[in-house]
């Protein structure tokens, strides 16, 4: 499912707010990460001190004055509804009330605005693409950009995607960032960077 990130996540990587994301739900916890929880517990450490980052390990925050307000959002978040995006080469969970599900027309409406800009994410992802742009299908791409289609779109068309369709579902290929000038209307500069 692809999601908007409603706000800055306070990770290490953090992507950028407003950005859509492929995401997938977060996998449930395991007997590890309960022993995890259990070890900081017995060094004298409370559970409203910690965070979870990308790569499921605690750690003692130190985000300034919102550190409080950051530890109570995450004991009252909702761990079940977590879901998975990558970015940097990392993991990043998300939690619900830092998400919105983008719904294929929604996503269809972003892209052909030209208000999202696709971003390759992987290794795997950018040869896939620089595939697409090398391989047979870049005669598709060239005629889609001829045919009115933005850089996004035109790439849909090269893997397939009928963009003239308003439920037209995106492959699960790299992020797309909100451009500057849409962004700045409901970002701070610092949540635009990522």
């Amino acid at each position: 499912m692809w999601i908007m990130l409603l706000q800055k996540l306070p990770t290490e990587p953090s992507p950028p707010k407003l950005s859509l994301f492929w995401s997938t739900p977060w996998p449930p916890e395991g007997k590890g990460s309960q022993a995890k929880v259990e070890e900081w517990k017995s060094l004298g450490g409370q559970p409203g001190d910690l965070w979870v980052n990308e790569f499921d390990t605690f750690q003692s925050t130190r985000w300034g004055t919102g550190a409080v307000c950051f530890r109570e959002s995450l004991r009252l978040a909702n761990w079940g509804g977590a879901r998975k995006i990558r970015y940097g080469g990392c993991d990043i969970r998300v939690f619900p009330h830092e998400f919105r599900p983008s719904r294929p027309e929604i996503m269809h409406e972003f892209v052909t605005d030209g208000s999202h800009v696709l971003q390759v994410g992987e290794v795997a992802e950018d040869a896939l693409v620089q595939g697409v742009l090398d391989g047979l299908a870049r005669p598709v791409f060239e005629y889609a950009l001829l045919d009115g289609c933005n850089r996004a779109q035109a790439m849909a068309v090269a893997m397939g995607v009928d963009v003239t369709l308003p439920d037209a579902v995106y492959p699960a290929i790299g992020w797309y960032r909100c451009v500057p000038e849409y962004a700045a209307m409901f970002c701070d500069s610092w949540e635009m960077e990522g």
